[in-house]
């Protein structure tokens, strides 16, 4: 017994020897980890609003502080670590170490500190999770200390815009079957909006209708997630079709109330206003030549009733319509004006293009699918 204590003596008198040589390799020998004195991050809330941004995204730094002590003493404090998590992440985003700065005189504190860099969009506000903790040279871990840092954008109200109201033919009933539609936005992004509804006034049952933008077709919407809002409605009006009015509202998840947009459920049909486009069209020997076609519309319910501006050849043993725009793309499309009701469109004429006349059949078509056509022989030499 004697021999085992004087070689456990010994090992410890070793490991002591070896702790002076290089007092870096502190050994606990009490399981104690290192303690978090206090931590602290700045700034801590952010404006989307006020940043600057790259792309879609938005870098965000703070600096962070943390002072640390450690029951073995400092030398024991292997490292300090920071993580970000995004609003309900369950994975880092971001991570790093804090350096050391200086000891606190007359006590075995250290503040350590370091720049936290992350990066957040606007489509994912709200608490993001700082989390801050030392480790001994034991693999001892601290108490997590969990900061919150806040990311968001100016409240601003959702904004409606594009109400459609198209009749959908039931023959044999009293009412009238709509198909409804509104585009809606919101400068936090579309996950803000908490509810798009309208309502009928002046239809018997004028109870606001919860629209949907989640790509059931049976509901009546095409594409989930793209802004437009949709609702299929049975209407029986009160007195006439022509006094029922449309309402549209949305309101966003902080109770803000969007524009109020009506329309009419008597729409309107748009009209051709002119038509420019060539008598006569020279096909080119070789190669291709280009050829502009333009077209003025308007609609009684405002030029942000328009659908879509076509036209086809309909000598064509394949008449496919070629979309007009008017996007202010001059370029690509001959168009120098946008949303002025002008469209226009640029097509290549080739030494493959048939000859002779041919019937061109232009149409506008608005959101409520009223259309007005016109026509128009163009001879090909």
């Amino acid at each position: 017994m004697t021999h085992v204590r004087i070689f456990v003596l010994l090992f410890l008198i070793a490991a002591l020897y070896g702790c002076e040589d290089t007092p870096s390799e502190v050994i606990d020998f009490t399981g104690s980890a290192p303690v978090l004195r206090s931590t602290s991050v700045s700034p801590s809330v952010f404006n989307l609003d006020q940043q600057p941004i790259t792309g879609n995204v938005y870098r965000l730094s703070s600096t962070l502080s943390a002072t640390v002590s450690d029951p073995q003493g400092l030398a024991d404090v292997q490292q300090v670590a920071w993580s970000v998590y995004a609003p309900g992440g369950s994975s880092p985003i971001a991570q790093g170490t804090l350096a050391p700065v200086v000891q606190v005189p007359g006590s075995e504190i250290r503040e350590y500190t370091s720049v936290a860099t992350f990066e957040a969009n606007r489509s994912a506000t709200g608490a993001y999770r700082m989390e801050i903790v030392a480790v001994d040279g034991s693999a001892l871990r601290s108490t997590i200390a969990q900061i919150t840092i806040t990311v968001r954008v100016t409240d601003l109200p959702p904004v409606l815009s594009l109400p459609g109201a198209r009749q959908i033919p039931m023959p044999g009933v009293d009412g009238y079957y709509y198909a409804l539609t509104v585009f809606a936005e919101d400068s936090s992004g579309l996950n803000d909006i908490s509810q798009v509804t309208v309502r009928a006034i002046g239809s018997k049952d004028s109870s606001a209708k919860s629209m949907v933008d989640n790509g059931n077709r049976s509901l009546g919407d095409a594409i989930a997630g793209d802004g437009v809002y949709t609702v299929l409605m049975w209407v029986y009006p009160a007195t006439a079709l022509q006094d029922v009015v449309f309402e549209y509202k949305a309101v966003d998840r902080a109770g803000s109330q969007s524009n109020l947009l009506r329309r009419s459920a008597s729409n309107e049909p748009p009209r051709f206003a002119s038509l420019n486009v060539p008598s006569v069209i020279q096909r080119p020997a070789s190669g291709s030549s280009l050829v502009s076609f333009f077209a003025s519309v308007t609609d009684p319910n405002g030029l942000p009733d328009i659908d879509s501006v076509y036209f086809r050849n309909l000598s064509s043993t394949n008449p496919v319509p070629f979309l007009m725009y008017d996007d202010g793309d001059l370029t690509q499309h001959g168009d120098s004006v946008a949303s002025d009701g002008m469209y226009s469109v640029v097509l290549a004429i080739t030494s493959t293009n048939s000859t002779g006349a041919k019937d061109f059949r232009f149409s506008v078509v608005d959101r409520a699918g009223a259309r007005a056509d016109t026509s128009r022989v163009i001879t090909i030499n």
